[in-house]
């Protein structure tokens, strides 16, 4: 799964408030790691199977999508996928000049994009390499 600009899973969708919300779009929903990762399971209790990978970009000056946002959906999956919350490599002008590329697990990729905003442009190459497409 690919997230463009977006936020963790179940943030616009909380204990109370289901929908688009300013808390959530600025940044302001901060949780725990376990919290974070209750929403995803929650959404599929009982499901043991596996995870999609997670590859996640976010633009560094977007104000439509907080950038801690970035950062909650990064707490999110390391804590899924149960790993650590430092990135295991971290590659600078990856995959562009002034992103910074941050491996997590094999399954959690993070790329924060400085001086983005919201549409952050689609890197479809490194999707797809991302996929093994």
């Amino acid at each position: 799964m690919i997230n463009y600009s977006g936020v963790a899973a179940g943030c616009f969708f909380t204990d109370s408030v289901a929908g688009w919300n300013g808390d959530c779009s600025g940044g302001k929903v901060n949780s725990t790691p376990e919290r974070w990762a209750k929403w995803v399971f929650d959404a599929y209790p009982g499901y043991n199977g596996t995870r999609p990978r997670m590859q996640i970009y976010h633009g560094s000056v977007d104000t439509t999508i907080a950038p801690a946002n970035y950062n909650y959906s990064i707490t999110q999956w390391t804590t899924v996928f149960g790993y650590g919350s430092k990135p295991l490599t971290e590659k600078a002008d990856t995959p562009d000049k002034g992103y910074t590329t941050q491996v997590f697990g094999p399954l959690l990729t993070g790329i924060y994009a400085n001086g983005v905003g919201h549409g952050v442009p689609v890197h479809g190459a490194e999707d797809m390499k991302f996929f093994g497409l």
